[in-house]
């Protein structure tokens, strides 16, 4: 008779269960954005080869999960290589790497996103230097399993946003 009325044991469990994230298995997926792989940085408009400084690549990506609350937060390791080009040499390079976590659908929507940029230093006679960047802080109100599994952490080199970030204003 209890079960008619209240269900069976654990089913009230069960149900919050299949709501709240395991960060043992349950963790976004992290991805390369298409076409943000490689960086090449080449002076002013000439794109030629021989013109060619350095080239980025990403190789690997990493990712932990964990849970508080009702909050996830995802680390997020970027392992990759700066290659010095036919016109580069020992010096530093500002890489432009975003993260960018989005819920993907027929409409995706972007719930955070973070950019950086930061030096990889390449020294006399290197001809590439590997670069390691971790990003441990994309924190985001935890969703059901179920909207999880449609979560994708995105990563790339965003040049762009160097071009758009706004010059300091110098107050007199």
């Amino acid at each position: 008779m209890n079960q008619l009325f209240f269900g069976s044991p654990g089913t009230e469990a069960q149900a919050l269960d299949a709501n709240t994230p395991d960060p043992n298995q349950d963790c976004p997926v992290a991805d390369i954005r298409t076409g943000t792989s490689t960086l090449q940085v080449n002076p002013g408009q000439d794109r030629s080869p021989n013109t060619l400084r350095y080239q980025a690549t990403i190789a690997r990506l990493a990712r932990e999960c964990a849970v508080r609350g009702t909050s996830m937060t995802v680390k997020v390791g970027v392992q990759g290589r700066v290659v010095v080009g036919p016109a580069g040499g020992p010096g530093q390079i500002e890489v432009p790497l975003r993260y960018a976590l989005v819920h993907e659908g027929p409409e995706p929507k972007t719930i955070l996103t973070k950019f950086y940029k930061f030096p990889v230093t390449i020294g006399d006679g290197q001809a590439s230097v590997p670069f390691l960047h971790v990003e441990e802080d994309i924190t985001f109100t935890a969703p059901s399993r179920v909207q999880l599994e449609k979560y994708v952490v995105y990563v790339g080199f965003d040049p762009a946003a160097v071009r758009e970030q706004p010059a300091k204003k110098t107050r007199r």
